[in-house]
């Protein structure tokens, strides 16, 4: 089942979806405003984030751009526990 999580980057708030699947759990923007105000869809950038799990590694991978600019980062990597 989807459960979102609200994320506040300075005015803006970053409404997500959170998907669990075996491999991970998948983050979608779904929704943004800026202080209290809704912002158009159309405006919104396009977040696709992943996580999950390898073993010992947490892995992720980032992808981010906005409709008129279009990509502004991916990126991907893996966390190690400390020893």
């Amino acid at each position: 089942m989807a459960k979102a999580v609200l994320v506040v980057g300075g005015p803006f708030v970053f409404c997500h979806r959170l998907t669990p699947s075996p491999e991970g759990l998948r983050w979608d923007l779904v929704a943004w405003r800026w202080l209290f105000l809704p912002l158009p869809r159309w405006t919104m950038q396009r977040a696709i984030c992943f996580e999950g799990g390898d073993g010992d590694c947490f892995v992720f991978d980032i992808d981010a751009g906005f409709p008129l600019v279009g990509a502004v980062v991916h990126y991907r990597g893996w966390l190690l526990p400390r020893d």
